[in-house]
């Protein structure tokens, strides 16, 4: 049992929700109370689009992915076959 005050690696599982970085059910509520005050119910799909694939393009830099090195890939001529 953690020390009174302290902040334990479970300490989300022992209030019985999970700990994703210490953000809860309310805090992320808040956070989406202010991001549709500030960008309005239309543009909300849009911010969480681009939100998304600036994500998924972190993690392919991240691992050693990109779309550069995927079409430098396919616009390669391949070799003709040996005879």
């Amino acid at each position: 049992m953690p020390a009174p005050g302290s902040r334990g690696a479970n300490r989300g599982i022992e209030k019985g929700g999970s700990d994703m970085m210490g953000i809860g059910m309310p805090e992320l509520i808040v956070i989406l109370v202010i991001a549709l005050l500030i960008f309005g119910a239309g543009k909300l799909p849009q911010v969480g689009s681009s939100l998304g694939k600036a994500i998924r393009e972190f993690k392919g830099a991240i691992e050693g992915k990109s779309e550069e090195n995927e079409s430098v890939a396919e616009d390669k001529p391949k070799e003709p076959p040996k005879v």
